[in-house]
């Protein structure tokens, strides 16, 4: 803050001349104005600096405002570029990998034999095939829902093709019983392919066509139907037995079956 005497010595430098006029004539009058004038003058530029010193602080505030906008800005941009980057790399590795949708029995075994097949790269569990948007296991597990515990397969066809990945799928299942697989009976434990194009549509076919006459002897029951909206399966029955190893399943690889 500024002093009292210097604000006076700064009051006498501009209003001197005056005064030295004033003084001789009315020198009560002067010497009271010249004490009131210095008290007054002294608040105003006691005020004056205090609100400058506040607008000096709102300054600094708001420029440093500013600079966390723009790095918010950068930031953004950054992330933005970023996110470009990882959606380009998404649609690089979706075209070079193929899906398949397969329903045999609880979901919890055919991901296990599944996952460990060479050239798949991602499998995941979950409800298709209904008509409940967005259901839970209890939902499902009353049949009323009509969905399939379901694998989503994702696998590499430089490795693996789809008709391989069928046959394997015949292997371990049986797809002679209607709504069943062993012990778990329900709409949910069907035998079903579901395929994402006509490709996929003309190789199951065959497929199916094949395990009937070389292994089943026309006992297949396995449906076709075009896939539909694939649900993700509650976060507990994902890679339920990679988790739980000596958890429930009734699926295992016959090698009789093979074709």
């Amino acid at each position: 803050m500024l002093s009292k005497t210097r604000i006076l010595d700064k009051e006498y430098s501009i209003f001197s001349p005056i005064l030295a006029y004033f003084s001789p004539k009315f020198p009560a009058i002067c010497s009271i104005w010249q004490l009131n004038f210095s008290e007054k003058a002294l608040k105003i530029c006691q005020n004056l600096e205090y609100f400058l010193s506040r607008i000096h602080v709102k300054i600094c505030i708001i420029f440093s405002l500013l600079l966390l906008c723009c790095n918010a800005d950068a930031a953004n941009s950054n992330k933005n570029h970023a996110m470009k980057n990882s959606n380009n790399s998404t649609k690089i590795i979706s075209t070079k990998y193929e899906k398949a949708i397969l329903a045999g029995g609880c979901f919890w075994g055919m991901q296990e034999l599944f996952r460990q097949l060479d050239g798949v790269v991602y499998s995941r569990v979950g409800y298709t095939g209904g008509k409940v948007p967005n259901p839970t296991y209890e939902v499902v597990s009353t049949g009323l829902s009509n969905h399939a515990e379901s694998v989503e397969v994702v696998f590499d066809p430089s490795k693996i093709s789809y008709e391989k990945l069928l046959k394997f799928f015949f292997t371990i299942h049986d797809p002679r019983t209607v709504d069943r697989q062993q012990n778990d009976v329900g709409s949910q434990y069907r035998s079903e392919i579901f395929y994402f194009n006509e490709e996929q549509k003309k190789i199951a076919q065959d497929v199916i066509k094949q395990a009937n006459e070389k292994v089943f002897h026309g006992a297949v029951v396995t449906k076709l139907e075009k896939a539909g909206e694939f649900y993700e399966a509650e976060k507990y029955h994902q890679d339920y037995l990679k988790n739980n190893p000596n958890g429930y399943t009734c699926h295992y690889l016959r090698e009789e079956w093979k074709f």
